[in-house]
């Protein structure tokens, strides 16, 4: 008697477990690509921001100075200005991921590592950005 109450409360278990551990990693799996998909919109936003920041300056001509403090990704691997872009690198599940936004100024190469928040100075002199 004992033996048969106890072997059907260990199928109750092993069935509830075979209905739920597949739902569990389904919810876990799902809310993984959220995050990255949020982290990629907030790459976005954070090269959108430098580049207009970067254009906006450039535009206003010689002397003219900003500050901009940044908020990077927490899967960000680096930030670069180079060759008339800023380009974020992220790292995801499925590989690197890329985020470029085109820049008219003359900028400096510059480059920011990590995540999290950073502040940014940029600078025109003459018809330079320097980003520091």
């Amino acid at each position: 008697m004992k033996g048969q109450s106890a072997f059907e409360m260990f199928v109750t278990i092993v069935a509830l477990l075979a209905f739920t551990l597949p739902i569990i990693f389904l919810i876990t799996s799902s809310s993984q690509l959220r995050l990255e998909d949020l982290s990629v919109f907030h790459g976005r936003t954070t090269v959108q921001q430098l580049s207009d920041t970067i254009n906006e300056a450039y535009l206003q001509g010689n002397g003219s100075v900003r500050t901009l403090v940044l908020d990077l990704p927490a899967n960000t691997q680096n930030l670069t200005v180079s060759g008339g872009e800023v380009t974020l690198y992220l790292i995801t599940e499925t590989g690197p991921y890329e985020i470029s936004h085109a820049i008219f100024a003359n900028a400096s190469n510059f480059t920011l590592t990590g995540s999290g928040l950073r502040n940014v100075n940029i600078r025109i002199a003459g018809t330079r950005v320097v980003l520091k």
